[in-house]
């Protein structure tokens, strides 16, 4: 964004809304309110023609939010350890062995994706072996929920001893069931003697019927991720980058050094100091890669949005796939340990937020937004886009961020 103060309350930003057309849906409206704005061209946006779009401008209130330290610190070192865990992930998305495939349904892994994917087929089916005859008290089912969750509705769970005679112990009746984010997964009554929350499946070798083209290979077991030593040799190099553009690092590597010298005296299975020095190298890191001279600007604008309920390549543009929730945002004092998150859209009906994008002197944002409407998504007429609610589909629109 522009460099200087953020706009107070005073200079509310105003919102501007490119009406006329429904994005996608092939009907053309007629402008309604003042005469069209003059061409994105010369407001910007040089790939955008307004000629057919209406201009109409809304107050809204900039609501700013404070990050606590501890929250903050909490936040960015949770997302240093994950990312260190997905960047020693193998990059190929190859389906692999239907043993590899299917191994993504007991990796623990619950995020509303899907852990596994057979062919299209007849019966289709899914196992894993336990290795030995086991008592089982219950099977808890977390389905996808991307829109496709219903092909599960009559699930059906069959027990056996040797993978060849099996017998139905449970049949869904054909309700859905989701499991994330409510939490409320599928759960099937054994009435065994397991242990209350020893998961048996995360040890077991698990097979299915056949792949498919959104098959993938999970490997077995939790990845270990960046070792400490690869962690301060990444810094140590970016280090000798900067200094080439003539930031003094002396005193960045003098710490990274301190670090890599006493993990060296640490013994092998010492889990937790591990850790700490893993994350101080990461904020000795930090702080070199903001010392970047290219970093000339001090806020940041984004968009939130709750992923829509259907994964496709073009048919999640479609405003009736959409999840309330988000908003646009800047973020500020990002260089300090107590940075700010501003939402601009504050107000609002609960909708979805797509792609902003800022104009060259950084006192605009184009994005594109619609309203939520409970129920749309299952309506069975919604293809007849006549009778849908105007504000269900995308529209653009424009922020004026004020003398900020």
């Amino acid at each position: 964004m522009g460099r200087g103060s953020a706009p107070s309350v005073r200079d509310r930003p105003v919102l501007h809304e490119y009406g006329g057309n429904r994005l996608g849906s092939g009907q053309g409206g007629q402008p309604t309110g003042p005469p069209p704005a003059p061409s994105l061209a010369r407001r910007g946006w040089p790939n955008l023609d307004a000629r057919r779009l209406a201009l109409a401008s809304i107050a809204l209130l900039a609501v700013v939010v404070p990050l606590r330290a501890a929250d903050f610190r909490a936040q960015v070192e949770a997302d240093w350890l994950t990312q260190s865990t997905l960047r020693v992930q193998p990059a190929s998305l190859s389906a692999g062995t239907t043993a590899e495939d299917a191994r993504g349904a007991i990796d623990g892994v619950k995020n509303g994706l899907w852990g596994f994917h057979t062919s299209q087929e007849d019966q289709p089916w899914w196992q894993v072996d336990l290795g030995a005859a086991q008592p089982l008290d219950r099977v808890v089912l977390y389905n996808r929920n991307d829109g496709c969750g219903p092909r599960a509705n009559r699930i059906k769970v069959l027990l056996g001893d040797d993978g060849k005679t099996w017998r139905l112990a449970y049949q869904h009746d054909g309700t859905n069931f989701g499991g994330y984010p409510d939490n409320k997964p599928l759960v099937v009554k054994l009435n065994g003697a397991a242990g209350p929350r020893q998961n048996l499946a995360l040890e077991g070798a698990p097979e299915q019927s056949s792949l498919s083209q959104w098959s993938k290979k999970h490997p077995k077991g939790a990845a270990v991720g960046l070792t400490l030593e690869e962690v301060v040799s990444r810094g140590l190099r970016l280090a000798d980058d900067l200094g080439q553009s003539g930031v003094d690092t002396r005193a960045a590597r003098a710490r990274l050094e301190r670090l890599r010298d006493q993990a060296a005296q640490l013994a092998p299975d010492a889990a937790e100091p591990r850790k700490q020095l893993f994350v101080a190298a990461h904020w000795a890191i930090r702080e070199l890669a903001l010392a970047n001279p290219l970093l000339d600007f001090d806020r940041i604008v984004f968009a939130k949005q709750a992923p829509g309920t259907f994964s496709h390549m073009s048919d999640q543009y479609y405003g009736w796939w959409s999840r309330p929730g988000g908003g646009l945002y800047v973020l500020e004092g990002f260089r300090t340990g107590e940075p700010r998150v501003r939402c601009l859209t504050e107000g609002r009906p609960a909708g979805s937020y797509l792609r902003p994008d800022l104009s060259c002197d950084g006192r605009r944002v184009l994005f594109a937004y619609c309203v939520y409407h409970e129920g749309l998504a299952g309506d069975p007429n919604k293809l007849d886009k006549a009778h849908l609610a105007e504000d269900a589909f995308y529209h653009l629109f424009e922020l004026d961020l004020g003398s900020g």
